[in-house]
């Protein structure tokens, strides 16, 4: 009987991954989040998620599994059956910093998952709280350099491209704040906003609507251009830091390798179909960030290049995980 009962899952677990590409999804699809709610990883998820419910007429569950700098999420998502039904939510920091930052992770980019698809590019901007007595880069840049370590300055998690952009600021700055860690945006533009701290980096999906509102101010943009979402804002070239590191933050899907070709093919063009949707491109354009796209190719492509330039930036700045 027990013999029987193991060809028979065997038997049901073959049939499962060579699944049609045609019928694929047949039930609820997860997409892995290794940050908490509330970031913009989190709030692209679910902007993609909603669009591909419609479309699969499946449930697409977002399930945020936060720790660890996105190590953990990864981890577990790695873990997962290569069918197709589990993607997860890659960044930055996660693909790109985090593999040159930490020794040992539990996850293998190349090894465990292949790519879906760029969901979106948003630049990092450089924040204050309205009470800093700074309002342009150099005037902060003369500010931390007359009190050395008395400003906090944040960031919205260990090895994020926040992170390593405030890192690169005070060495082009030629002083130090007292670096803040924090679990997720939320966390740090709270503080951010309460003056508990007085520097911030974070994409500007995330810090437009309290620059609008005039809780926080922008200083510059790390960024070639300047943002859609902060129009206004400089970039740290404009501002007199040209030299400064393009840490634009990115954000994309991945599934678990051994997924079918075909199934794979379909996971991209369903996720670009659900980017190319009108209100969600002018919604991404709205909130500053660039829509992405394309084949899975040209996206296992960017993800290589982008881990190489980050090595450059986490060995230049010599930072650490905290």
């Amino acid at each position: 009987m027990k013999a029987l009962i193991a060809v028979v899952a065997l038997a049901l677990c073959g049939a499962i991954h060579a699944q049609p590409a045609e019928e694929f999804p047949n039930r609820p699809v997860k997409i892995v989040v290794p940050f908490p709610p509330g970031g913009p990883s989190d709030t692209l998820s679910r902007l993609v998620a909603d669009r591909l419910a419609e479309g699969w007429k499946q449930p697409v569950v977002v399930e945020n599994r936060a720790g660890a700098g996105g190590n953990l999420g990864l981890g577990i998502a790695a873990k997962a059956p290569a069918d197709g039904y589990t993607l997860a939510m890659v960044a930055t920091s996660t693909f790109a910093v985090n593999p040159n930052l930490y020794p040992n992770l539990p996850f293998d980019p190349d090894r465990d998952f292949v790519p879906v698809s760029l969901l979106a590019k948003i630049a990092n901007v450089l924040l204050v709280n309205p009470q800093v007595p700074a309002s342009n880069l150099k005037e902060l840049v003369a500010l931390i350099k007359a009190k050395p370590g008395v400003l906090n300055g944040g960031y919205p998690g260990a090895g994020n491209s926040a992170h390593i952009s405030l890192v690169l600021f005070e060495k082009a700055a030629g002083a130090e704040v007292t670096r803040v860690p924090y679990k997720g945006d939320a966390d740090g533009m709270n503080a951010l906003i309460a003056g508990q701290i007085q520097v911030y980096f974070t994409v500007s999906f995330v810090a437009a609507p309290q620059v609008k509102s005039g809780r926080l101010r922008a200083i510059a943009i790390a960024a070639p251009v300047r943002s859609p979402g902060l129009p206004d804002v400089p970039t740290f070239a404009e501002a007199g830091m040209p030299e400064f590191f393009d840490s634009t933050a990115w954000f994309g899907l991945v599934t678990n390798a051994g997924v079918s070709a075909p199934v794979q093919k379909k996971l991209n063009e369903d996720v670009n179909r659900a980017l190319s949707a009108p209100k969600l491109r002018d919604y991404l354009v709205q909130i500053g960030a660039i829509p992405g796209g394309g084949t899975t190719a040209e996206f296992a492509d960017f993800l290589k290049a982008e881990r190489v330039r980050w090595g450059r930036a986490v060995k230049d700045s010599g930072a650490k995980v905290e």
